[in-house]
């Protein structure tokens, strides 16, 4: 039973009474308000049933929205979700804003329980989230590391901060984040963007390369002009000087290979619609809501969008690095864990889809190939099999091990932790990899460019080896397994638009397809709240 039925059962005779020109507090409107609270009790439907009892209870029941001046302040507040990437008539304002003015007992009620629901929905969709994360974009968690506990009774508290300064109570409630205030400050310009129409469309066509002339270049001028690059004076159709430059910035900015051409790829990111821009926003400051709950003051963030990794301390970022990130095919898994331990001077075993899809090929088309990456065949007992004994036709169940030293798939370090997709980070011979705007190029598991920087980071604060230690055993050059006093947490993010090192907005090709249904999900969330405001008992509508 929604709110809105269960206020049917309202004596209605009361409506036409307790008519005056103040709206003076009443044990009578206490009493009603208590009533239809505990009306609400058994509705689990209900969404902040419980916290709304707690609030009226903490109060005496006395009413916290009992003046016109209340409501407007908090409808004003309320508004400025739309900042947020959160739809405002999800918080049925406009019935809220026709209440404001009445008078009669019923309708003060009414009024006084929808403005603390649309409320502790506006605290709640801030603080936790729009939605589920374990039904949209799913994150394992490990034992140790289990999903964040909501702290709904934070919001009662932020609830009666409302009651005097509604602004200070969801500004409070917003993440404290400086991706979420990026994100957030990026939103209005799209939108009066789009009310003007937004901008033009450059078309598909031939790779515009420098120097060239097209009839499309005006237009890619005005384009770029808009979204605030620098793109020179001229009028004419020749794609050169400043609008070349503002192209590669624009490529920057959207992880896009930096050649200055127009391709496919680039030319998809700037046809993009200011609608899906504003989508985009939307599904990452959701995410972003979600992840405020699971971060942690000290630890490594990986943005597998971005392909970027983060080292936070006490809260702030102190060390950032490119990382390759798993190709479309062969996902990074999204994870929260802790850091248990250090492989140095590993080596590799090659786990069965890379066996299977890419190294049987080479193996059959080149036999030389596993001597020149000194790797071992493992058969049943660990023994090792002369490549010439095998028909590499049909294998069966071998093993390829590759010895530690150079060339090395996992170069000379892998940073572990507890996961059931056996990933990890790792060092990496293929450095080249890492300055490409677009680093989805691994099988899974994370590249990290500098691993030894981020074990030296880890190791300070997980009580690992010193510098000293580390290297020693590197010259070693013998395999070593080396455990953390203490764990270090991971968390492995998933981020289509977000922030460069500069603070700037970037947005990243969802290379997981993983946008869509945080979009598809948001517009249901919105089609039920819609169904239920439809809902509205006849009794109740005010004419």
């Amino acid at each position: 039973m929604s709110l809105f039925r269960a206020l049917l059962f309202l004596p209605l005779m009361l409506l036409p009474l307790a008519v005056s020109a103040q709206y003076g507090y009443s044990t009578e409107m206490s009493a009603l308000i208590r009533s239809q609270i505990e009306q609400l009790a058994g509705e689990p439907k209900v969404e902040w049933r419980e916290e709304l009892s707690r609030f009226y209870a903490r109060r005496g029941d006395r009413p916290a929205w009992d003046t016109a001046d209340g409501i407007h302040r908090l409808v004003a507040a309320i508004e400025t979700l739309r900042d947020d990437g959160l739809e405002v008539a999800d918080y049925d304002l406009s019935h809220l804003r026709s209440l404001a003015g009445k008078h009669a007992l019923g309708e003060r009620v009414f009024r006084e329980l929808l403005a603390s629901r649309v409320l502790l929905r506006a605290l709640g969709d801030l603080s936790f989230g729009r939605l589920d994360p374990a039904q949209v974009e799913p994150v394992w968690h490990a034992e140790t590391t289990p999903p964040a506990f909501l702290n709904r009774a934070r919001l009662v508290e932020l609830a009666e901060l409302a009651t005097e300064d509604p602004m200070r109570a969801l500004a409070q409630a917003r993440p404290d984040l400086p991706e979420y205030r990026v994100l957030r400050a990026a939103l209005a310009p799209l939108r009066a963007v789009q009310a003007l129409g937004g901008w033009p469309v450059v078309g598909a066509g031939p790779t515009l390369r420098p120097g060239a002339l097209d009839p499309r270049v005006p237009a890619l001028r005005e384009r770029l002009r808009i979204a605030g690059h620098e793109v020179g004076e001229r009028r004419d159709t020749a794609y050169e000087g400043a609008l070349v430059e503002a192209v590669r910035a624009f490529q920057r900015e959207h992880r896009l290979d930096v050649d200055g051409a127009l391709g496919p790829a680039t030319l998809a990111a700037l046809d993009a619609s200011p609608a899906a821009r504003i989508r985009q926003l939307q599904a990452n400051l959701e995410r972003l809501r979600w992840y405020a709950r699971e971060r942690e003051p000290t630890g490594v963030v990986v943005d597998v969008a971005g392909a970027v990794l983060t080292y936070f301390r006490d809260g702030s970022p102190i060390w950032r690095t490119r990382v390759q990130v798993g190709r479309p095919t062969r996902e990074t898994p999204l994870l929260k864990s802790e850091v248990t331990h250090f492989t140095f001077n590993p080596t590799w075993t090659v786990p069965p889809t890379i066996l299977r899809e890419d190294k049987l090929p080479v193996i059959r088309r080149d036999p030389g190939y596993l001597a020149r990456n000194r790797m071992k065949v493992i058969g049943s007992g660990g023994r090792v099999i002369p490549p010439d004994e095998i028909d590499w036709s049909n294998p069966g169940g071998l093993i390829l091990r590759q010895d530690a030293g150079p060339g090395n798939a996992l170069g000379q370090v892998v940073i572990r932790f507890p996961n059931p997709f056996a990933v990890y980070l790792h060092d990496t011979p293929s450095k080249r990899l890492f300055d490409r705007n677009a680093r989805s190029t691994s099988s899974g598991c994370v590249r990290v460019e500098g691993a030894l920087e981020l074990v030296a980071l880890i190791s300070a604060d997980g009580g690992g080896p010193d510098e000293a230690a580390a290297k020693a055993i590197l010259d070693s050059r013998r395999t070593r397994n080396v455990s953390l006093q203490r764990r270090v947490p991971i968390v492995v993010v998933y981020w289509t638009a977000g922030v460069d090192e500069d603070g700037s907005l970037a947005y990243r090709p969802d290379i997981y397809g993983l946008d869509a249904p945080i979009v598809q999900a948001l517009g249901e969330r919105r089609a039920s709240l819609a169904a239920e405001a439809g809902a509205r008992p006849a009794a109740l509508a005010l004419r």
